[in-house]
């Protein structure tokens, strides 16, 4: 079993913090009105393209970019859709994930395997 060192609980704070900003940002951009779904997930692959291929250029380990990514994820859109009507933590969650795991199983998928590449 591996020792977690402090600098991976920051890189994986660090990669989890970018994502859900990005995320959460992206979410509640007025260009959005704009944009099909389609175009909004081209754009917002290409973005998980570019924080794959920084991370691999930092030479920082990929599994905690992905588990950083996913959980920037979760909680960038759990905190769009908590102020609404959900009213709980736990609803909001349940609908982030419900509207959401199709984009975010797509997104999480592109930024491992830009970083793999980018290597």
């Amino acid at each position: 079993m591996t020792s977690t060192k402090a600098s991976d609980v920051m890189k994986l704070c660090i990669a989890a913090t970018v994502s859900a900003i990005l995320y959460r940002n992206w979410l509640i951009e007025p260009a959005l009105d704009y944009l099909t779904r389609s175009q909004w997930l081209g754009v917002a692959t290409g973005v998980a393209i570019g924080v794959g291929l920084l991370w691999a250029r930092l030479k920082w380990n990929t599994s905690t970019l992905v588990c950083g990514c996913l959980i920037g994820l979760l909680v960038g859109g759990t905190a769009i859709v908590l102020p609404t009507e959900h009213g709980s933590l736990e609803n909001a969650f349940k609908t982030n994930v419900e509207l959401f795991w199709g984009e975010m199983v797509i997104l999480v998928g592109t930024v491992t395997l830009s970083s793999h590449c980018g290597r």
